[in-house]
């Protein structure tokens, strides 16, 4: 994020350094991001119980998702996310 806005000079960059780290509100952030070749995912053991089986309704046990894209080529590998209880994720 910027540090300031181009448009209006007002103080913004990222949610942590505003004194609201995504950890907060979502259990997860933005940790680190670089230069990648993309990859794609696949599902876990556990995406198949039944609690997670609505969001992978039509999408094949064994298909592997996000193996292309413009960027990098694949939906995985240009930004590291964390969880961190010292900025907010719940301890489960």
């Amino acid at each position: 994020g910027e540090y300031y806005h181009q448009l209006d000079g007002e103080y913004g960059g990222l949610w942590r350094r505003n004194g609201t780290p995504p950890q907060k509100v979502a259990g997860i952030g933005f940790t680190a991001e670089g230069a990648f070749e993309g990859s794609y995912y696949v599902r876990t053991p556990e995406s198949f119980q039944p609690d997670f089986a609505f969001l992978f309704e039509g999408i094949p046990a064994d298909q592997k998702i996000g193996d292309f894209g413009l960027s990098g080529g694949g939906a995985a590998g240009f930004e590291i996310d964390q969880a961190a209880s010292d900025l907010g994720t719940p301890d489960f």
